[in-house]
């Protein structure tokens, strides 16, 4: 009896193709991202462009023969839509060095992730098309909003100002300051330090808020903005606004991510998660 030897690849950048041969028919089977696949360890073949792999459903590309494309790889590595770990991202617990609003001015939050407002109007507002049915940021409300300031709280530079807030690049992220007024005007590229003024929160009646977001590796994961705080800057804003069961969703089905640190890494646009999936 022949044993086949096998090699495991991750499937990085999906879906990827199956077909009958080397570069032949294509198969009514796509390999999603993240499926790990057994291949034939001694089948690789270099065929149109691309080096091949036989496995139990047929032939996939790993690659481009120039290695310019990759389609599937080493196991340990992140797929394109999988999150990092969180112990792994930049900066954790030391982006922000003070809040972008002062919190004896903030009033109420909306958390990061599984909130109650998420599940009842997340819809409305196309959290299921842009953030996977979570919510998207840190929401710092204020009942009496006229003149409050927002200050970018961190080290960057300027990106722009457009209908969605304030944009500043910080290391790896891009940080949005959602739903300000009188915004000052600067120039791209130029230096953002935490005392930096960025307008005054938006008078919404009754819902005036800053909507802090924070994307990751070029915009394509959405951060819970208290992860890049220091211990003592989070603790200040979880002990005043501490009954979690009031922010965060639960039912008899659902009941996870239930503090404002548990909460997932967001991949903009994905496919829904958590209880409305």
């Amino acid at each position: 009896m022949t044993v086949v030897e096998k090699k495991i690849l991750k499937v990085l950048n999906g879906p990827v193709k199956v077909r009958q041969e080397p570069g032949g028919k294509e198969l009514p089977i796509k390999l999603q991202n993240g499926a790990l696949i057994e291949v034939e360890a001694g089948s690789m073949q270099d065929v149109g462009g691309f080096i091949w792999w036989k496995h139990g459903a047929g032939w996939s590309a790993e690659r481009s023969s120039d290695g310019k494309k990759v389609f599937m790889g080493d196991p340990s590595l992140p797929s394109v839509d999988e999150p990092p770990a969180i112990d792994t991202l930049p900066q954790l617990n030391a982006l922000f060095v003070r809040w972008p609003v002062d919190l004896d001015k903030v009033d109420w939050v909306q958390y990061f992730g599984n909130t109650q407002y998420a599940h009842k109007h997340g819809k409305q507002w196309g959290y299921d098309k842009f953030a996977q049915g979570l919510h998207s940021g840190l929401d710092l409300g204020c009942n009496s909003p006229e003149g409050i300031p927002v200050y970018a709280g961190l080290y960057g530079a300027f990106v722009k100002t457009d209908r969605y807030g304030v944009h500043v690049d910080a290391g790896d992220y891009r940080v949005i300051y959602q739903h300000l007024i009188n915004t000052p005007g600067f120039a791209k590229g130029a230096a953002i330090t935490p005392d930096t003024a960025l307008g005054e929160m938006e008078r919404l009646p009754g819902n005036a808020h800053l909507h802090l977001e924070v994307r990751y590796a070029k915009e394509k994961f959405i951060v819970n903005p208290l992860l890049l705080l220091p211990q003592d800057m989070c603790e200040a804003c979880t002990k005043k606004f501490s009954r979690f069961e009031k922010h965060f969703y639960k039912d008899t089905r659902w009941s996870q991510w239930q503090t404002p640190f548990d909460q997932p890494i967001i991949l903009r646009g994905g496919k829904l998660i958590g209880p409305l999936a």
